[in-house]
């Protein structure tokens, strides 16, 4: 299973450092959305944080069903 969709939003306040608050949103057909939120530089490439992210979940989301088929002894 992999990532069906994923998005996210900017928070239109920043902090008084400059950073704002980022949060994704990753939908895939199992586990349903997961949800992560982080502060980043004001003028950060969300897209390529999120691009990256997705790449990790994926190969985490591979790595259980492939445990989950040993395990199985299927």
């Amino acid at each position: 299973m992999t990532i069906a969709s994923s998005s996210f939003v900017v928070d239109a306040l920043p902090q008084k450092d400059g950073r704002v608050w980022i949060t994704e949103t990753h939908v895939d057909a199992t586990v349903g959305p997961l949800t992560f939120a982080y502060l980043a530089a004001n003028g950060s490439n969300a897209t390529t944080v999120m691009n990256a992210r997705v790449a990790q979940i994926n190969a985490g989301l591979a790595d259980a069903e492939f445990e989950k088929i040993v395990s199985n002894g299927a």
